[in-house]
């Protein structure tokens, strides 16, 4: 198949072989595998980074709670 330019050049359609379209597929499909492995582990550091901070507050809120409660006996005991 041919087809006429237009400064009036003939130039000839590439067909893709099979294995072409092959590799062209292969490729394509490890690519949307990666890009899918990218998003989900972003995702998973995102959701891990979230739970370490709700960890660590919480932590701090009990060491806190446990100061002021300690720190509440104490002075009371004095009296």
């Amino acid at each position: 198949m041919t087809i006429k330019g237009t400064n009036g050049v003939r130039f000839q359609s590439t067909r893709q072989t099979a294995e072409t379209k092959a590799e062209t597929t292969i490729r394509i499909s490890k690519e949307i595998v990666q890009t899918e492995a990218d998003i989900r582990n972003a995702k998973t550091e995102k959701l891990k980074a979230a739970r370490l901070e709700m960890l660590a507050r919480e932590t701090g809120a009990a060491t806190a709670g446990r100061k002021t409660a300690n720190h509440k006996k104490a002075s009371g005991s004095k009296d």
